[in-house]
C-alpha cells in the first residue's frame, strides 16, 4: 500500500471517529453524506489512476471495504441517536438465569423462596413407559439425577410436567428414581405427544423425552354379566370405538374369543379363570394397539363380569336325541340319548340317581342308575327306550339327577 493510500485511509478513520462520537444530530444516509461520499470518490479515482483494477489489489480491495462497513456502523449509531428507545428496544440484552432455563408453566407450577440453597437443574433419563391413555392415570417410573432439590432445610420432589400438565401422586425414592401417575390429556379426542420435564422450583430439565397420548376404546355395558369360573359363557359388551379383527377383550388378565364385532357391539365367550374357584368381580377392558378402555368406578358400572364358584358338587346335562320338539307318530317308539357331566370339584359316589321329575313319562322306565362314580369333569352317556302318547299335542317329559342340581328335559310333537 502506498503512503498516499495510507494517508486517506488514516484520514478516513479520523473522520469517522469524530462523527461517531459527536454527532448530536442524526447523519444522512452514506448516500447522502457529502464528506463520506467524497473520501469513497478519492479512494475510487485513487485506484483508477494506477490502472490497477481492485480484484487484483487485495489492499486497494481492503481499504475499500473497511470504508463501507465505518459508513454503515456510523449511520447506526446516527440512528440511535435519533430514536434511542427504538434502538432499546431492538438491541439484545444479557440473558439473565431464569431466561436461560426451560418456560415454567404458570398455570400449574409455583416458585417458593428457597434461600440461599442451590437447586441443581434435574436429568431425565429414562421414562417407563412412555405412552399412556389420554385419561390419565398411568403408572410411570422415571430414572435420571437431581430428583430431588433442597428448598430451606426441606428436601422436596421433582414436579414432572406432561406438557402444560403437572403429573399426580410422585413418589421419589432418591434422586434417581421416582413414580408417578400421568395427567389428563388436554384433547382428549385423539392420538397426541407432549414432552416431559422435570421441575425443581423452576429450574426444568432439557425436553428430552415425549409421553404419547393414545386415543382408548369405551366399554359401556356387559350382557349378561355374570357366568362360570370355567368360562364359555357368551356375552355382549357395547361400547364405542371398537374396530373389527384388531379390538381385543379382556376378562380381568385373561384374554376373551371374540365371535364378531360390528361398530359399537361385539360378542364374546368368556375366558376360564385357571386357579381359582371362588366368586369374584372382574373388569372387562377393550384394548386397541395398547391403548385400554377406562374403567368406570361408579357403584352402577355395565363394565364388570361376575364370575361364579364352582360348587362342590354340580352337574352338567343335555339331550342328543330327540331334538326339540321332533315330530312322532300317535303311540310311536323313540329313542332317548342323554349326557350328563360331572362338573363340580368333587366326585360322584357310584349309584347316583336319574329320576322322571315332571310331565309326561313316556319313558320305559321312572330312574336310572348311574353305576360308576364320576370323577370332576367325567360324563356318562344314558340311553332308554320311549313311547309317544296317542293323542296329538306337544308333551314334555322332565327327569333329574338327584341330589346334584341338574335337570334334563324331551319335547316331542304327536302328529295327527
Amino acid at each position: 500500500m502506498t503512503q498516499t493510500i495510507k494517508r486517506i485511509f488514516c484520514f478516513s478513520l479520523a473522520v469517522l471517529f469524530v462523527l461517531s462520537a459527536c454527532a448530536p444530530a442524526p447523519a444522512p444516509a452514506p448516500t447522502q453524506d457529502p464528506a463520506l461520499n467524497e473520501l469513497l470518490q478519492k479512494v475510487d479515482s485513487l485506484i483508477a489512476t494506477q490502472n490497477i483494477p481492485p480484484t487484483q489489489d487485495p489492499a486497494l480491495e481492503e481499504l475499500k471495504q473497511q470504508v463501507q462497513v465505518l459508513t454503515e456502523q456510523q449511520q447506526a449509531l446516527s440512528e440511535a441517536l435519533l430514536n434511542p428507545a427504538d434502538a432499546e428496544e431492538a438491541s439484545p440484552e444479557a440473558p439473565d438465569a431464569a431466561a436461560t432455563e426451560a418456560p415454567v408453566a404458570a398455570a400449574t407450577l409455583t416458585v417458593e423462596d428457597c434461600g440461599d440453597a442451590e437447586i441443581l437443574t434435574p436429568v431425565i433419563l429414562r421414562v417407563d413407559p412412555e405412552q399412556g391413555e389420554t385419561y390419565g392415570g398411568k403408572s410411570i417410573t422415571i430414572a435420571g439425577m437431581n430428583l430431588i432439590y433442597l428448598c430451606g432445610t426441606t428436601w422436596t420432589n421433582t414436579r414432572f410436567l406432561f406438557g402444560s400438565e403437572l403429573a399426580t401422586d410422585i413418589v421419589c425414592e432418591s434422586a434417581e428414581l421416582c413414580t408417578l401417575k400421568s395427567p389428563p390429556a388436554l384433547d382428549k379426542t385423539k392420538e397426541t405427544q407432549v414432552a416431559i420435564r422435570a421441575d425443581n422450583n423452576g429450574v426444568q430439565s432439557e425436553e428430552d423425552f415425549n409421553f404419547t397420548y393414545l386415543f382408548p376404546p369405551t366399554v359401556e355395558e356387559v350382557d349378561p354379566n355374570s357366568g362360570p369360573i370355567s368360562g364359555g359363557r357368551v356375552v355382549t359388551v357395547t361400547g364405542e370405538g371398537f374396530i373389527e379383527d384388531e379390538t381385543t377383550f379382556l376378562f380381568g388378565e385373561e384374554e376373551a374369543q371374540v365371535i364378531s364385532c360390528i361398530e359399537s357391539e361385539c360378542r364374546l365367550v368368556s375366558p376360564a379363570l385357571a386357579n381359582n374357584n371362588q366368586d369374584i368381580v372382574v373388569w372387562v377392558r377393550a384394548v386397541n394397539n395398547g391403548a385400554y378402555s377406562e374403567m368406570d368406578l361408579s357403584e352402577d358400572t355395565g363394565q364388570t363380569f361376575k364370575y361364579l364358584a364352582t360348587p362342590k358338587y354340580a352337574c352338567d346335562a343335555f339331550t342328543v336325541v330327540p331334538k326339540e320338539n321332533t315330530s312322532v307318530g300317535p303311540g310311536a317308539g323313540f329313542k332317548v340319548r342323554w349326557i350328563v357331566r360331572n362338573i363340580g370339584t368333587s366326585p360322584w359316589p357310584a349309584g347316583q340317581d336319574l329320576r322322571f321329575s315332571g310331565g309326561v313319562n313316556m319313558g320305559e322306565i321312572s330312574f336310572y342308575e348311574i353305576g360308576h362314580s364320576l370323577q370332576p369333569n367325567d360324563s356318562v352317556t344314558i340311553e332308554f327306550n320311549a313311547t309317544a302318547p296317542t293323542n296329538p299335542g306337544l308333551y314334555y317329559m322332565n327327569w333329574t339327577v338327584a341330589g346334584q342340581g341338574c335337570s334334563l328335559y324331551v319335547s316331542i310333537r304327536v302328529s295327527e
